[in-house]
Order: C-alpha cells, then structure tokens, then sequence
C-alpha cells in the first residue's frame, strides 16, 4: 500500500472519528423525543405558529428546531426551558 494511500485512510479514520464525537455531542445538547414532541404539539395547536413554515409569529423561530434545544422556551409561556441530564448550573 502506498503512502499516499495509508496517508488518505488515516485522514478518513480521523474524521469519521470526529464526526461520531460531534454526533454524540449534539445528541446530549437536544431535549428527549417524548419534550420535543410535547413543546411542538402545543405550538401545532397554536394561532401564533405559522404552519406553512412552522414558524412562530412572536419569536420567528423554526419551531421543530427550537422544539429540541432544552434552554429554550416559548415566547407566550407555553412551555418552558428544561435542565437536561448532566447540565451543571451555570
């Protein structure tokens, strides 16, 4: 096998690596399944969501992202902003 060769698939290893740790990552930064369904289907029920877009009319965030972040809440008081597992106090 050549240098060049061994060079490219160490480089894949390396970033096939990182890409697993930044997934692990942002799986620990985003809300459970059961929260983010329970956030959206109040904003589904909502007349401030703009449905075509899912789009808040308050805010103007994208609510099926927003949904998932813990820290965030909706701008009526909806719901509000949970501490995920792990979270120190800051």
């Amino acid at each position: 096998m050549s240098f060049a060769k061994k060079l490219a698939d160490k480089i894949k290893e390396k970033k096939d690596a990182i890409a697993a740790a930044q997934v692990e990552v942002l799986n620990k930064l985003k809300t459970t399944p059961e929260i983010q369904k329970e956030r959206y289907d109040i904003c589904l029920s909502c007349e401030k969501l703009y449905k075509p877009t899912s789009t808040c009319k308050i805010c103007g965030c994208f609510m099926q992202v927003k949904t998932w972040l813990p820290g965030e809440a909706c701008p009526l008081g909806k719901w509000k902003a949970v501490k995920i597992e792990g979270e120190k106090d800051g």
